[in-house]
């Protein structure tokens, strides 16, 4: 679940999309997400999967455009392009990261399991954000560049979201 929330977030924060399609997106993932986080909790018996699951629940109500008390909306406003807010998003959860792996000195806390939910996040945010803009798919800006990149992460989201459903006969 942690990636659908982290997609979502992003497509939050992009700038130039129309209120109704981000509304639409937070209405369809919040009705994915009780599925989900049925399945989940249902199969996920797993401890290391405990944290990825405690990470995107953190975001569950905060989902509503902010992500780590970051406002999404304002993110969307002060940045010009795409690629300036996944630019934006990474330098804010690689920071999240680095403070933590500055401050816990422990060497049991490299394994990324049993990083606290909040770090867990930012990792996953981390992560996506650079592989979205080291992909060829991000390129010169424009309105049609916006409106595609949105399009992506709502067909990632409701790829993942689809993945978990074909469990439920399991549930």
């Amino acid at each position: 679940m942690l990636p659908v929330v982290t997609l979502t977030s992003i497509a939050i924060a992009l700038p130039n999309i129309p209120k109704h399609r981000v509304k639409q997106l937070l209405n369809n993932m919040n009705q994915g997400v009780s599925l989900v986080k049925l399945i989940d909790k249902t199969l996920g018996k797993n401890a290391q999967l405990i944290n990825l699951r405690k990470a995107a629940d953190i975001f569950e109500v905060e989902l509503y455009k902010k992500w780590l008390n970051i406002n999404l909306s304002k993110t969307s406003l002060n940045c010009t392009n795409s690629k300036e807010v996944l630019r934006e998003l990474s330098i804010k959860a690689e920071g999240i990261i680095t403070k933590f792996k500055n401050r816990e000195k422990d060497p049991i806390m490299e394994n990324p399991h049993k990083w606290p939910a909040k770090v867990v996040a930012a990792n996953s945010m981390y992560r996506i954000t650079r592989t979205i803009l080291l992909s060829s798919e991000v390129q010169e800006e424009n309105e049609q560049t916006y409106d595609g990149l949105f399009e992506q992460l709502c067909v990632m989201i409701t790829d993942i979201v689809a993945a978990y459903l074909t469990n439920l006969p399991m549930v």
